[in-house]
């Protein structure tokens, strides 16, 4: 379960890291122009200029919920190198910070992409960030099972009920 765990989480924080450093979040119609997070291009890329509260709004969440993710591989590694001390709720509980924020900054975005008049579309960046939000709830549910069929406690209890055996036993 923990391995099943891993790879879908490093597949939601891959494809958050695609999302966030690719330009193609909008796509204006009949230009060459768009725009990700981190850059206007048309046709040259150029960062963005002026205070856009909005966007700061959305990267702030994206980088957050990268760290989340940084956090939870941290706790993972210790995890896997000591599983009688450490649970998988602290990752579970990090997976589901990672997804508010990641679903906060796509809403943000979203609704910003909706007040603007010129005719245009979202590109293939910004349904990464949405496939992205949806790897994150796998990898969070996946965790929250694992928490239930492996907590510390519980390995500590079938680590007593295996001892009390071997006592009987001989």
């Amino acid at each position: 379960m923990r391995i099943v765990m891993l790879l879908t989480s490093l597949s939601a924080a891959l494809v958050l890291l695609v999302a966030v450093s690719a330009d193609y979040w909008i796509r204006f119609d009949g230009a060459d122009h768009h725009y990700g997070l981190w850059n206007e291009c048309k046709p040259n890329c150029d960062q963005w200029s002026g205070v856009h509260d909005w966007l700061d709004a959305t990267r702030g969440c994206m980088v957050v919920a990268g760290i989340m993710f940084a956090c939870a591989f941290v706790y993972y590694i210790a995890m896997t190198s000591s599983p009688k001390s450490f649970g998988s709720a602290m990752i579970a509980f990090l997976f589901s910070v990672a997804f508010i924020f990641e679903f906060g900054s796509l809403v943000v975005f979203t609704h910003h992409a909706q007040q603007d008049p010129r005719p245009h579309r979202f590109g293939w960046t910004y349904y990464t960030g949405w496939l992205s939000v949806i790897i994150t709830v796998a990898s969070a549910i996946i965790a929250f099972i694992d928490c239930r069929t492996s907590s510390p406690l519980e390995l500590k209890k079938l680590e007593d009920e295996d001892e009390g055996n071997m006592a009987v036993g001989m």
